[in-house]
């Protein structure tokens, strides 16, 4: 431990010691006083001289008389104190060296134990425990202490844990931890200060009377009022907003009415487009067989909409290609083929050699795979037939499905919210350190720029310098070249203005050197054309070497791309056999997964599931068919005749067509006529029975008159091919009058005319009403997530979109909320409220202790030296003077008698005792300090002056034997420093 406090080993005393305290700790229930023989115990533990685990040893054999329980929390806390000590020792350096400066070092060892059980012992112990064993000890130093502790926890202690563990580890298993009993904490050290206060207070002096003199001519002063305290008027209720928002019954009224007016346009719509149920008989079924069977023979025999599909095109058709490789490609391949070919010869020769063949054990491997193959797809195989199975049940278990949806949504919504307060937290904390660290960074800004403004001028100088300095070279140098270029074309222009006087006899030799200088040259050329026809002649032979070599090499490598294709070819046929007689397996092992039994079983399973499925939807739509029939076909009993007979006479003159039509196929297959081309099957000819026609020659049931007034469907309307009026018409999208096309339904539009398909409304968008031509886009405050809606949902609270047309609702941000569906923006939190999770619907007052001013978005702690007690605060306030705050959430503390506090404290400062005093709010010398300061300035002030006489006699006694001159004792004079005339010669001095 960092504690200098005299450790010794146990001796026989400290072990009588141990065994009384273990005889009294059977009786004691509490843990002060296991507490305190823990301290003792550490104080005698010597790290650097004794063993843990022997010293644990005789202190547990001392303690047997003691209760098990207690002994054990005596050696865990002993043990836990010294395994701890490179984490507990920073807390206590950091501890004396900022606030424990006045406190003794003896005490140490309470301050280890209390950091030991407040960071691994506090869940344990409880609150309860703690505050007794922490109120046995010391209640100031424990104050201050606890208050430093906390204070520090986020700030310099998790430095120094980070720097030994990992920060997460620390900030997970430590930090958050203790800040979860921060408030119980603190009202703990509220209890301690009030106690340490009440212990301290001291009774004022009592004033004695003084008599006064009476002066009956002096007039007594004017009685000044006392004023009368102005009452605090009470703080008056804010208007409701609600007060200037019109009401939310007129806006239901409004859309009830619109709701009701679109229902009545809806009616009116369905009621002209709809056609009377009694002019619509349903064909019988034998009708509707032979349309189907007359339609595919005529799609068979025609193949009008058949398509032909090319196959899939070879995929080697860059191999019947050539391609020209270079040499080193050749060479690569050669190697490669060289190399593979000594692999096997060496593994022909292992084997030769006696060597192991792998072949069994590849036999073995390939046929695992194929039995993992074949699990796998038999796996697959099941996993599909039980999907498909479970799609068929999973309509009945939805209901189940949707409920522990919402309870898990729910945990869900509780474990985020918990989570987005501790990042809320943790963002706190990283706001405060960003804070200081973003004023560190202005303050070096401020003064950076003063520097770099002295720089930039600094360098702009330099710059003016540099140029003039160039500037001036610049002139020299090219005043320099001009006067050499002036002195050289003076000496040039002297040298040809100089007259040459040469003799007549020197013309002749002239002419003889001339003479040799052109043999000179001829013997030169005729030796340069001999040694370049040498050239020449070994330019060819290296040419022709060259070539040479090149027809070898080209040998070579045609040999090597020989061998390679064959060794190619081989290789090619040999992998399409292994490829062949792998897809016989993979077909093998597939037919063998298809007829897995437990398969087998699923597909009987799903498609009994199916059957009944298909009876149900069956039986669903005979009941639906049974039920829909208007009250139009409850007629009498003549018109059920009247019916009958006209059911009878269709059916007649159906068949009648049937007959013609199949005579003309069969006399004309091959090229059909345009009346049977044009026939549609499906037509409702059912419809001849009540308005008699002339029948047309291309589709029954429709005449000239009909074709002729065919109209395009409108916007918002499609073209129904199952109805005779628009079947009639020979264009696709035209119908005998605008009533025959179907409105679109609701979620789908058509903007365009003559149409046969609706299109659905995009995500974002829908349509309330059938027959719309355009899809309208969800309002603010609402959303659509899929296709072919035909309303938009309200965003729910806690959520917002701010424009038009989206799909989904944005969660509202930290520090804001919305209380109600279909917010278009989220609210602010006001000023002493913040909203500690996104997706809020309301905003939580500040807690005591923290404040918010309104541009910030979370509560932050008051600084040091601050408070707030209460909730939803804007600002703190300061600690007043003769008060100290140990904690943000306590109320100020009253200054104890023999400490002062300024504004602000966060701690009382006290004087040292017997040396100094307090005055007002400041230390002064006590008396006793102020007399011996006099006497010892006494005492050094004579030791001084006595040092200097000392130091002057011994420079007095130089002085006085240097300049002594020999005395002669025939000297007549008479006494020379006491010395008789007639005495011996002398020095003076001696």
């Amino acid at each position: 431990m960092m504690c200098k406090v005299q450790r010794c080993r146990i001796s026989s005393r400290t072990v009588f010691a141990l065994q009384r305290s273990a005889s009294q700790y059977k009786m004691a229930p509490s843990y002060e006083s296991l507490v305190k023989e823990a301290i003792v115990l550490i104080d005698l533990f010597n790290g650097s001289a004794q063993c843990l685990d022997a010293f644990i040893e005789d202190v547990s054999k001392d303690l047997q008389k003691m209760d098990a329980s207690h002994k054990n929390f005596i050696l865990d806390v002993v043990s836990g104190c010294v395994e701890h000590k490179k984490l507990l020792d920073p807390v206590i350096k950091v501890f004396y060296a900022q606030i424990a400066k006045h406190i003794s070092r003896r005490d140490c060892s309470q301050f280890v134990i209390i950091c030991y059980l407040l960071t691994f012992a506090l869940d344990d112990l409880g609150l309860r425990n703690f505050s007794n064993i922490v109120k046995s000890l010391d209640i100031k130093k424990m104050q201050l202490f606890l208050v430093f502790f906390f204070t520090n926890l986020t700030t310099a202690i998790q430095e120094e844990w980070s720097m030994i563990y990992d920060a997460a580890f620390v900030e997970t298993q430590w930090i958050l931890p203790l800040l979860r009993w921060r408030p119980e904490i603190d009202l703990l050290i509220g209890q301690l200060a009030v106690m340490s206060s009440g212990n301290q207070m001291k009774k004022a002096p009592v004033k004695t009377t003084e008599p006064k003199e009476f002066s009956l001519t002096k007039p007594k002063p004017a009685a000044v009022p006392v004023p009368e305290l102005i009452p605090l008027q009470e703080k008056c209720k804010p208007v409701p907003v609600s007060t200037y928002q019109p009401p939310k019954e007129m806006q239901k009224i409004e859309e009830i009415k619109k709701k009701n007016q679109q229902r009545t346009k809806e009616l009116l719509i369905e009621a002209n487009m709809n056609q009377f149920s009694c002019v619509k008989p349903q064909k019988s079924k034998h009708t509707e067989d032979m349309m189907t069977q007359i339609q595919t023979d005529l799609d068979a025999k025609l193949k009008f909409n058949s398509f032909h599909a090319s196959g899939l095109p070879p995929s080697n058709k860059a191999m019947g290609k050539p391609v020209k490789l270079n040499s080193t490609a050749i060479l690569r391949q050669k190697t490669l083929h060289d190399r593979r070919a000594e692999e096997e010869l060496q593994r022909m020769q292992k084997l030769v050699e006696g060597g192991h063949e792998l072949s069994p054990y590849l036999q073995w491997q390939r046929d695992m795979r194929e039995q993992d193959l074949q699990e796998e797809l038999a796996m697959i195989g099941r996993r599909h037939l039980e999907g498909r199975i479970s799609h068929e049940e999973a309509a009945a278990a939805r209901v189940h499905v949707v409920e522990r949806n919402q309870k898990t949504a729910q945990l869900t919504k509780e474990e985020t919210a918990e989570l987005m307060k501790k990042y809320a937290e943790q963002r706190l904390q990283e706001e405060k350190g960003m804070r200081e660290l973003v004023q560190q960074v202005a303050d070096g800004h401020k003064n950076s720029k003063l520097a770099k403004e002295k720089l930039h001028k600094f360098k702009q100088d330099i710059v003016r310098e540099f140029s003039k300095q160039n500037q001036e070279l610049l002139r020299q140098a090219l005043e320099e070249a001009q006067a050499d270029l002036l002195k050289k074309f003076e000496i040039i222009r002297e040298a040809r203005t100089r007259p040459r006087n040469l003799p007549p006899c020197d013309r002749g030799n002239h002419l003889d050197e001339a003479q040799v200088n052109q043999e000179t040259v001829r013997w030169s050329l005729s030796l340069q054309k001999e040694q370049q026809q040498k050239e020449q002649q070994e330019l060819l032979e290296r040419v022709r070497s060259l070539r040479k070599e090149k027809q070898q090499k080209e040998q070579q490598l045609q040999d090597a791309m020989e061998t390679i294709e064959l060794h190619r070819k081989v290789s090619a046929k040999a992998a399409a056999i292994r490829k062949e007689e792998e897809q016989k397996r993979q077909l093998a092992i597939r037919q063998r997964a298809a007829e897995d039994e437990t398969n087998l079983a699923l597909r009987r399973k799903l498609e009994e599931n199916r059957k009944e499925r298909e009876r149900l939807k069956q039986s669903q739509t005979a009941k639906a068919q049974d039920t829909s029939k208007p009250a139009a076909f409850k007629v009498t009993t003549g018109q059920k005749l009247v019916s009958q007979k006209s059911w009878e006479e269709m059916e007649k003159r159906l068949e009648g067509y049937i007959e013609r039509l199949e005579k003309r196929m069969s006399l004309s297959q091959t090229t059909p006529t345009p009346a049977v081309t044009s026939t549609t099957p499906s037509v409702n000819v059912t419809t001849l029975t009540v308005t008699p026609m002339i029948l047309s020659s291309t589709t029954p049931g429709c005449t000239a008159l009909n074709t002729s007034t065919c109209e395009s469907c409108a916007p918002g309307f499609l073209y129904d091919n199952n109805t005779l009026m628009c079947s009639c018409c020979s264009v696709p999208g035209q119908c005998l009058f605008p009533g025959a096309c179907l409105p679109c339904t609701k979620g789908f539009y058509q903007p365009l005319s003559g149409q046969q398909q609706c299109w659905p409304c995009n995500r974002g968008y829908y349509t309330n009403i059938t027959g719309s031509p355009l899809c309208n886009p969800c309002p603010a405050g609402s959303f659509n997530n899929n296709t072919g809606a035909d309303s938009c949902t309200s965003c729910s609270p806690g959520f917002h979109s701010s424009h038009q047309s989206s799909t989904s609702c944005a969660p509202c941000a930290l520090g804001s909320f919305c209380n109600s569906s279909g917010c278009a923006q989220c609210q602010t939190c006001p000023g002493g409220a913040e909203a500690l999770q996104t997706a809020a619907i309301g905003c939580t007052p500040c807690r005591p202790g923290m404040h918010k001013p309104p541009h910030q978005t979370l509560c932050q702690i008051c600084s040091s030296g601050f408070f707030q007690i209460h909730w939803g605060q804007e600002n703190c306030n300061v600690c007043p003077e003769n008060h100290y705050c140990p904690s943000p959430d306590v109320s100020p503390i009253q200054c104890p008698g023999d400490a002062f506090c300024p504004e602000g404290s966060l701690a009382p400062s006290y004087c040292m005792e017997t040396f100094f005093r307090k005055a007002g709010d400041t230390c002064e010398f006590a008396p006793v300090t102020i007399a011996l300061l006099v006497i010892g300035g006494g005492v050094a002030l004579l030791f001084i002056i006595l040092v200097v006489l000392r130091r002057r006699r011994d420079t007095d006694s130089e002085l006085s034997v240097a300049r002594a001159p020999l005395l002669h004792k025939e000297r007549p004079q008479g006494r020379y420093y006491g010395i008789p005339c007639d005495a011996e010669p002398v020095y003076a001095g001696w």
